[in-house]
This record gives structure tokens, sequence and C-alpha cells, in this order.
């Protein structure tokens, strides 16, 4: 068997060596070691979901843009209802209308406002591409065998990447 193993390492090391790097990969050593608490997910959750609709605040001012205006309202309903759902599933409840930006969010859209006319809506969507790229990895990590817990926040996680990628790509197209 040991000869069989070698000789199978001689003739392709490469297709074993990433075997055993799946294997690894695989095998988790605490399987109660989660990186991410539910509460930490939640709120970043809650962040990002707040930049979201000062992002698309900013959206409604380009009222003569209609592909960027009609994205604003459903962004902004969509960030609204998925703050309800993390709040309401970690038993956090959030009031929509009374939270606040966080200052490097506050930062990024004053320097926005800086930039003239197409330079502005050009700042603007890739604001909106890196907001949701950011909401794509956070819910990819959460959701992943070592992300959050709770099995039903790693689902609901999950379950929000289809509508995060159709986001991004929504944005993607209007560029």
């Amino acid at each position: 068997m040991v000869y069989q193993i070698m000789h199978l390492f001689q003739r392709h090391p490469i297709t074993l060596l990433l075997l055993g790097m799946l294997l690894s990969a695989c095998h988790k050593e605490d399987p109660t070691g989660y990186d991410m608490p539910v509460s930490t997910f939640a709120e970043v959750v809650v962040r990002k979901n707040v930049y979201q609709i000062a992002l698309a605040q900013e959206m409604e001012l380009l009222q003569h843009d209609d592909n960027l205006f009609t994205l604003a309202a459903k962004r902004k309903r969509q960030s609204e209802e998925f703050i309800r759902e993390i709040s309401n599933a970690t038993s956090t409840p959030e009031n929509v209308n009374n939270l606040t930006l966080h200052e490097e969010d506050k930062s990024r859209i004053m320097e926005l406002r800086t930039l003239p006319g197409a330079d502005y809506r050009e700042g603007l969507i890739t604001l909106l591409m890196d907001a949701d790229q950011e909401l794509i990895a956070l819910h990819v990590k959460a959701s992943s065998s070592t992300g959050v817990a709770d099995e039903s926040i790693r689902n609901w996680a999950a379950g929000k990447l289809p509508l995060l990628k159709e986001n991004l790509n929504e944005v993607q197209q209007i560029k």
C-alpha cells in the first residue's frame, strides 16, 4: 500500500498535493470554532445596509438618470428589509429610521459630493459596486462552515447571496 501511494505521488505529485489540500481544508479542527459571532455579523449587516441606504439617497439626487433613480428606491427598500430581517433573526430590534451612518462611510459620501457632474455619477457607481462586493464577501464568510455558529443565520446569509450578486450585476450593467 505504501509503495502504491509513493508510486502515485511520483507520477502525479500535483494531483496528490491538491487532494491533500482539499482534505485538510474540509477538516475542521474545532467544531465549535466559528470565525464570526452572530452579533458581529448582525452589526456589520446593519452598518453596510445603512450605507446602502445613504448611497440610494445619493442616487435619488440624479433624477435625470432614470436607471439610477429607479434603482435607488429598490435598494432603499431592500436595505431596510435586510435590517429588519437580521434584527428580528438575532433578537436585536433596530429602528430603521434611527440608524446612523458610520464615520468611514460618511467620509466616502462627503468625498463623493465634491466630485463634479459625470465624475460624481462614476464615483457613485464605484461606491455602489464596492459596497455590493463587501456585502457579498460578508455573506459568503458568514454562510461558510466556519462563519457564524447559528445555522439559521448561516442559511439566511446564504439565501441572500443570489440577491446581492444580482444587485452587483445590475450596477455593473448601468455603468
